[in-house]
């Protein structure tokens, strides 16, 4: 019975350690998916032209229906 006492507790502490491990890997698979994120919506932000709001030119509209 000592044996099977042994390898349920191995058993667990092994899963113990894969569980913290895990948690580190979420944390930094986290931190790059933020990383990423912050660097695609900068480079969205830099190719969008900005709308001209002094001037004569795309600033009024004028229709004739």
């Amino acid at each position: 019975m000592s044996m099977s006492i042994d390898a349920t507790v191995s058993t667990a502490l092994a899963i113990e350690t894969a569980n913290a491990h895990q948690q580190q890997q979420m944390t930094v698979l986290r931190k790059t998916l933020d990383m990423q994120a912050d660097a695609i919506t900068n480079l969205v932000e830099s190719a969008v032209p900005r709308l001209a709001t002094v001037g004569n030119v795309g600033t009024v509209l004028h229709t004739t229906a």
